[in-house]
């Protein structure tokens, strides 16, 4: 990208600004969460809090396919974003579901403990793997898209495993 080159993802009220500039004119994009290509990843962000909710806050006791139904809309959401870099990628995904994450926990009457750990999942869990899947979106990672679900898959056991507190003997 040359220097006159910039990319711009801001977040105004629920409208995501996707700006980039060319060598004659700057193209710009507005995401609304009520946008039809929007809507699945907003269902998907929606199932995944409302299944961490119901397991208390706790990311291993919760649904696993939620994650990876996200992951996997996320993934589609972002493709069609070619002018963007990995890092633009990932930052446009979660403004979109910190957005929408906000949203749900503005709207319920969640305990404060289980927010804190719906949080703290996101930045331990859902970042991770967005990151992992863009990268092989991108072609950083040669490998198909089964093979991709399943390392996705092991990441979140793994993480699971790291994180799960250990127990009193």
């Amino acid at each position: 990208m040359s220097v006159n080159d910039f990319n711009a993802i801001m977040l105004i009220d629920d409208v995501i600004s996707v700006r980039k500039q060319g060598k004659h004119s700057i193209k710009s994009k507005e995401i609304r969460m009520t946008d039809s290509n929007v809507m699945n990843l907003v269902t998907s962000v929606r199932e995944l809090v409302d299944s961490v909710v119901l397991s208390k806050g706790s990311w291993k006791a919760s649904n696993n396919s939620h994650l990876m139904s996200l992951i996997q809309e996320g993934m589609r959401f972002v493709k069609s974003y070619k002018h963007l870099t990995i890092d633009d990628k990932k930052r446009l995904l979660l403004l979109l579901i910190d957005k929408v994450v906000q949203q749900e926990i503005e709207n319920s009457t969640m305990d404060e403990e289980i927010k804190n750990k719906l949080l703290l999942g996101i930045d331990e869990v859902v970042e991770p793997s967005i990151e992992l899947a863009i990268r092989a979106l991108k072609g950083e990672l040669k490998v198909d898209e089964t093979c991709i679900m399943h390392s996705l898959k092991l990441v979140v056991r793994m993480i699971f495993i790291c994180t799960a507190k250990p127990q009193n003997q």
